[in-house]
C-alpha cells in the first residue's frame, strides 16, 4: 500500500494509522459539507477533478467581488 517516499509525512505511519487518518478526513469533510448545506453555503468537492472545483470556486469568488 505504501510508496516509499521519505519526504511524505505519512512515511513513518503504519498502514492502519494511515487508514484511520483517511477515515477521519472523510468524516470531517462530510461534516463540513453538511454544515455548508445547513447554512446555505457553497461546498466544493475536491476529491475528484480538483482543478475544475478550484476554478469554479475562484469563478464564484470573482463574480461575488465584481458583482458580475
Amino acid at each position: 500500500m505504501k510508496k516509499h517516499i521519505i519526504n511524505d509525512y505519512t512515511f513513518f505511519y503504519s498502514d492502519g494509522e494511515n487508514y484511520r487518518c483517511c477515515v477521519e478526513i472523510v468524516n470531517i469533510s462530510e461534516m463540513i459539507k453538511a454544515q455548508c448545506i445547513a447554512c446555505n453555503l457553497p461546498y466544493y468537492e475536491t476529491a475528484h477533478n480538483r482543478e475544475k472545483a478550484i476554478n469554479n470556486f475562484l469563478s464564484e469568488i470573482t463574480k461575488s467581488i465584481l458583482h458580475v
